[in-house]
């Protein structure tokens, strides 16, 4: 009896040593996975790219031989993810990579990390710049609807961080779900970094029981804005009445022929609504078939003098509000405006990163597939990270590309879905971009 009860202890002994080593392992990976997580955030802002394909893998390797350190692209690859590695990397890889984004070792990396986390956590004034973990202490002051320390970490973000979108589609996900919207509105028209990240950068199409459209007007108007951010409120809630196929007072809209008025003074997304607005009031004033020209030409000239990004949104609002009007394939005998939308589609990037690009992407497709019938691009692909707003506008642009290319009855069934989706959600500018 004495020997089984010791055979009992000591198994016992056995299992609680198996459970505190697997334990503990456990918690090594999940401290060496966070460190990981980081060293690929610090080398994708080294770079100034993601880092989510093979050939962005290859492109590293170089720069890293050039840099005098060399890696493969597949241990890159298995390193980012893009390719499936239960391998885990070797310190002296890590050391490497640790040295190139400036570190002494992947140990140091390590200690600074740790350092600067705990800075963020217990020290959340300013701790943006230090991270994105200090999203911590951004997320607990939006639960404790401590607003005042929101705004100060709103204010000590970097702006030109590669990963600010990330933060722009958070924080408009926040307001949408928060309990206290009318307070969390208010706070945020309250400061500068708070207006940029969500009033003027996340605007939200999709307008949920006018939250958005009625905080521009009661919060964001009354704030110190600049006239641009003025004529963004003006034409935001305009266009979103003429989609709705509700008429608005065009007299209301006189500084669009104000003198003295150049687009040069404009954001790009204010000089894309402007456009948008100007054709939507001539096709509720029925002006626009003698006027849709001179339209067309301001928008080629001033879409010619922009980025890629930038001429994308003004082409594809303009196509949206032309579509709507039901004259977008007669646009398409304005040579200029034609050549411009389809060069913008062959020179979109391998990842879109905004809903402009997208509508330019389906327009391609479109086009090149009802009037030359050939198929030499590349297959259409979806936007290359998580939309929180414009989010029925993304449905439609995805399912027509899809009807583009799905075969019966699956065809059949996209557009009948299709049409009484874009009829519940205003929408509907997109039907008459479907050739066929």
């Amino acid at each position: 009896m004495q020997v089984v009860a010791s055979l009992y202890y000591a198994y016992r002994i056995l299992c609680y040593f198996y459970i505190f080593n697997n334990m503990r392992t456990k918690a090594q990976q999940i401290t060496n996975d966070f460190y990981h997580a980081e060293l690929r955030k610090a080398i994708c802002s080294k770079v100034k790219n993601q880092i989510v394909e093979f050939n962005e893998c290859r492109n590293l390797s170089i720069k890293l031989t050039e840099f005098g350190t060399p890696v493969s692209a597949h241990t890159l690859a298995r390193f980012f993810g893009v390719i499936h590695s239960e391998n885990r990397p070797y310190t002296a890889t890590l050391d490497i990579l640790c040295r190139f984004i400036g570190s002494e070792s992947y140990a140091q990396f390590c200690l600074t990390i740790s350092e600067t986390l705990d800075y963020a956590l217990f020290f959340p004034k300013d701790a943006f710049s230090s991270g994105s973990y200090s999203l911590i202490a951004f997320e607990l002051a939006i639960a404790e609807n401590d607003w005042q320390t929101m705004n100060d970490l709103l204010e000590s973000v970097d702006l030109n961080h590669p990963f600010t979108q990330e933060l722009v589609m958070y924080l408009g996900n926040a307001v949408r779900n928060h309990p206290n919207k009318k307070d969390f509105l208010l706070a945020l028209s309250q400061s500068k970094s708070g207006r940029w990240f969500f009033y003027e950068s996340f605007v939200d199409e999709d307008d949920e029981n006018n939250y958005y459209s009625d905080a521009l007007l009661e919060y964001y108007a009354k704030s110190p804005i600049l006239l641009g951010n003025q004529i963004f409120i003006q034409c935001f809630l305009a266009v979103k009445f003429i989609y709705a196929n509700k008429s608005v007072d065009k007299s209301k809209f006189n500084w669009i022929h104000m003198d003295g008025m150049t687009y040069d003074q404009f954001h790009f997304h204010e000089i894309s609504r402007i456009l948008e607005l100007k054709i939507l009031l001539d096709y509720q004033d029925k002006t626009l078939n003698r006027t849709y020209a001179t339209h067309l030409d301001l928008v080629y000239e001033l879409s010619e003098k922009m980025n890629h990004f930038n001429a994308s949104w003004v082409l594809a609002r303009t196509i949206k509000a032309l579509s709507f009007s039901g004259i977008f394939k007669l646009a398409l005998e304005h040579e200029p405006f034609k050549n411009s939308v389809l060069k913008r589609f062959q020179e979109n990037p391998s990842r879109l990163h905004s809903i402009g690009e997208l509508i330019l992407q389906f327009v391609g497709h479109s086009y090149f597939m009802h009037y030359k019938k050939e198929k030499f691009m590349l297959p259409p692909i979806r936007l290359s990270y998580r939309h929180d707003n414009e989010t029925k506008s993304r449905i439609a642009v995805e399912s027509a590309t899809a009807i583009l290319y799905a075969d019966e009855p699956v065809k059949h069934l996209l557009k009948k879905n299709l049409y009484s989706f874009t009829e519940k959600t205003n929408q509907t500018w997109i039907n008459q971009l479907i050739f066929d």
